[in-house]
């Protein structure tokens, strides 16, 4: 597994924090986790869990 920056961490966790509060409801960490598994679009919240996505 590769870490990523402090910065890549706080942008992934702003695409994560969907209302912007600070914090992960459970509703966002459901989203996140489904969208993570199942969007094939590379923008969605979900996908940017482990860092922002690979570009090809």
């Amino acid at each position: 597994m590769t870490a990523i920056s402090d910065t890549e961490a706080a942008g992934a966790f702003s695409h994560l924090d969907l209302d912007g509060d600070g914090h992960l409801s459970a509703d966002e960490f459901i989203t996140a986790t489904i969208e993570y598994w199942t969007s094939p679009d590379p923008t969605a919240s979900g996908n940017s869990w482990t860092g922002r996505p690979p570009t090809p």
